[in-house]
């Protein structure tokens, strides 16, 4: 009886897991036991167990930074899903020094990452760095040492000789894009003048140059083939078409004519027939075929 459950309208039995009887319809007690499987079996499937879900706090939120930075020499990076940006420089500026690809301002943690230079020489000073180079308000007057460095009388561990300069440049432009608008308010305008004049920006856009005129090239290569593929599709269509009236011509003018002064020699399709084979012989006589 364990199994089973007495339908209380008419007394059938019915098994355990039935919801209704089989006999009346009627609907039978949920059993406790039942009860306790089900909510089991439902807390087991519940596919919520596996999700974790954190309330985002609008302090903690930041959202896309509302700055203004040069396009031409920087590049804003914003990950919606992680909720973090970062201010790259440009990939024109990098293609000048490999270098500057580590160079980046992270909004999130508000502080500018100079990659890991070791050692400044500039005007009988020399400044050796044990750690990464990282700049905040605290230490702001780091970069503006950075600034200020002479680059005709500089060298630096992790830049390309004669690239001094170039990094002064990318110090400035920082500085003055992040940290204060009043200075090196000219540092954009002049980076970029460098990269223009740069030989790594010539040949850039030499080989742009060369890519675009191999690509009009394919292109007019191209549309030659497809033109004369298409003439010569227009040729074959004209030739069928006149074919066509060539032969429905023949069978109109010559070939009926002829059968019908053949089989109805003295009906008016005959004599009509008879007509037409004249007609053409004195044309043919009158250009000059027999």
């Amino acid at each position: 009886m364990d199994n089973q459950i007495v339908c209380p309208n008419c007394g059938a039995p019915n098994e355990a897991t039935s919801d209704t009887c089989q006999f009346c319809g009627a609907s039978l007690p949920v059993q406790t036991k039942r009860k306790t499987n089900r909510k089991k079996k439902a807390k087991n499937s519940d596919s919520s167990s596996k999700i974790t879900v954190t309330k985002v706090s609008e302090e903690k939120k930041k959202g896309r930074p509302q700055i203004k930075y040069d396009e031409r020499v920087f590049e804003l990076i914003y990950d919606e899903m992680e909720d973090e940006a970062e201010l790259y420089l440009s990939d024109d500026i990098i293609s000048l020094e490999d270098e500057f690809k580590h160079y980046k301002y992270y909004f999130n943690f508000n502080y500018l990452w100079l990659g890991t230079i070791k050692t400044i020489v500039s005007d009988g000073l020399k400044y050796e760095f044990h750690d990464s180079i990282s700049i905040e308000k605290e230490n702001l007057d780091l970069l503006e040492t950075f600034c200020n460095l002479n680059p005709k009388n500089c060298k630096i561990s992790e830049i390309s000789e004669g690239k001094e300069f170039l990094f002064i440049l990318v110090c400035r432009a920082f500085y003055n894009t992040i940290f204060d608008h009043s200075k090196y308010t000219d540092a954009a305008d002049k980076l970029y003048e460098y990269c223009l004049q740069s030989d790594e920006y010539k040949r850039k856009v030499e080989r742009d140059r060369l890519k675009k005129e191999q690509k009009e090239e394919r292109d007019a290569r191209v549309k030659a083939i497809m033109e004369e593929k298409k003439d010569r599709e227009d040729d074959k269509r004209i030739n069928r078409q006149v074919n066509g009236c060539l032969i429905i011509f023949g069978l109109v003018f010559v070939f009926l004519p002829m059968i019908g002064m053949t089989v109805f020699p003295d009906t008016w399709f005959g004599k009509l027939s008879e007509w037409i084979l004249s007609f053409w012989g004195w044309l043919l006589s009158l250009i000059g075929i027999d």
